[in-house]
């Protein structure tokens, strides 16, 4: 993430939270579109 332990103690707990939470959303891969399975994804499984 790029913080170190002692950073992270001078942060508050929502400052943590809130730089996890973005940290997550840039590194998902929303870029692909999602969908539901259909019966037959799930027959193929």
């Amino acid at each position: 993430m790029g913080f170190s332990l002692s950073e992270i103690s001078e942060m508050q707990i929502g400052q943590v939270l809130d730089y996890m939470a973005e940290y997550v959303k840039q590194k998902d891969d929303s870029g692909k579109t999602k969908r539901k399975a259909t019966q037959a994804d799930i027959d193929a499984f």
